[in-house]
Protein backbone atom coordinates (compact mmCIF):
# COMPACT_ATOMS: atom_id res chain seq x y z
CA UNK A 1 0.00 0.00 0.00
CA UNK A 2 2.93 2.54 0.81
CA UNK A 3 4.58 1.69 -2.57
CA UNK A 4 1.07 2.97 -4.28
CA UNK A 5 1.06 5.84 -2.21
CA UNK A 6 4.75 6.92 -3.09
CA UNK A 7 3.66 6.10 -6.75
CA UNK A 8 0.71 8.29 -6.93
CA UNK A 9 2.60 10.77 -5.21
CA UNK A 10 4.92 10.91 -7.74
CA UNK A 11 2.81 10.78 -10.54
CA UNK A 12 0.84 14.03 -9.01
CA UNK A 13 4.29 15.32 -8.90
CA UNK A 14 5.21 15.09 -12.21
CA UNK A 15 1.67 16.16 -13.24
CA UNK A 16 2.56 19.51 -11.23
CA UNK A 17 5.62 19.94 -13.40
CA UNK A 18 4.41 19.07 -16.40
CA UNK A 19 1.71 22.23 -15.79
CA UNK A 20 3.95 24.36 -15.17
CA UNK A 21 6.31 23.64 -18.34
CA UNK A 22 3.37 23.66 -20.37
CA UNK A 23 2.51 27.77 -18.27
CA UNK A 24 6.43 28.76 -19.23
CA UNK A 25 6.20 27.33 -22.89
CA UNK A 26 2.77 29.55 -23.26
CA UNK A 27 4.82 32.45 -22.03
CA UNK A 28 7.36 32.22 -24.34
CA UNK A 29 5.24 31.49 -26.84
CA UNK A 30 2.78 34.58 -26.54
CA UNK A 31 6.46 36.80 -25.86
CA UNK A 32 7.42 35.75 -29.40
CA UNK A 33 4.72 36.33 -30.98
CA UNK A 34 4.49 40.09 -29.45
CA UNK A 35 8.20 40.40 -30.58
CA UNK A 36 7.43 39.39 -34.13
CA UNK A 37 4.55 41.79 -34.06
CA UNK A 38 6.70 44.32 -32.70
CA UNK A 39 9.62 43.36 -36.00
CA UNK A 40 6.67 43.48 -38.17
CA UNK A 41 5.86 47.34 -37.39
CA UNK A 42 9.65 48.27 -37.77
CA UNK A 43 9.73 46.17 -41.06
CA UNK A 44 6.63 48.08 -42.56
CA UNK A 45 8.42 51.40 -41.66
CA UNK A 46 11.31 49.65 -43.57
CA UNK A 47 9.61 48.71 -46.02
CA UNK A 48 8.24 52.51 -46.44
CA UNK A 49 11.45 53.79 -46.02
CA UNK A 50 12.53 51.42 -49.17
CA UNK A 51 9.78 52.21 -51.04
CA UNK A 52 11.30 56.14 -51.34
CA UNK A 53 14.35 55.22 -51.71
CA UNK A 54 12.69 53.65 -54.99
CA UNK A 55 11.19 56.81 -56.09
CA UNK A 56 14.00 59.18 -55.53
CA UNK A 57 16.06 56.80 -57.86
CA UNK A 58 13.25 55.64 -60.56
CA UNK A 59 13.84 52.10 -59.82
CA UNK A 60 10.93 49.63 -59.52
CA UNK A 61 8.80 49.62 -56.30
CA UNK A 62 9.97 47.22 -53.53
CA UNK A 63 13.70 46.89 -55.19
CA UNK A 64 15.13 48.16 -52.22
CA UNK A 65 13.20 46.37 -50.12
CA UNK A 66 14.51 42.99 -51.89
CA UNK A 67 17.77 43.80 -52.22
CA UNK A 68 18.60 45.57 -49.58
CA UNK A 69 20.06 49.21 -48.67
CA UNK A 70 22.93 50.34 -47.38
CA UNK A 71 21.85 53.67 -45.38
CA UNK A 72 21.06 54.36 -41.56
CA UNK A 73 17.46 53.46 -41.03
CA UNK A 74 16.09 55.15 -37.67
CA UNK A 75 13.73 53.37 -35.62
CA UNK A 76 11.49 54.87 -33.48
CA UNK A 77 12.63 54.59 -29.88
CA UNK A 78 8.80 54.04 -28.66
CA UNK A 79 9.16 51.21 -30.91
CA UNK A 80 12.70 49.82 -29.58
CA UNK A 81 11.62 50.71 -26.17
CA UNK A 82 8.86 47.61 -26.13
CA UNK A 83 10.98 45.68 -27.71
CA UNK A 84 13.80 46.35 -24.74
CA UNK A 85 11.10 45.78 -22.18
CA UNK A 86 9.96 42.42 -23.66
CA UNK A 87 13.47 41.09 -23.97
CA UNK A 88 14.74 42.55 -20.37
CA UNK A 89 11.32 40.78 -18.86
CA UNK A 90 12.20 37.63 -20.39
CA UNK A 91 15.35 37.67 -19.52
CA UNK A 92 14.17 38.37 -15.77
CA UNK A 93 10.81 36.27 -15.95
Amino acid sequence: MQKFKELKDSLIEIEKLNEKAISKLEDLLNYNLELIEDLKIIDEAYKAFCEEIDKEKNKKKGTSYKEGIFFEFCINSFLWHNISKKIKEQNNG
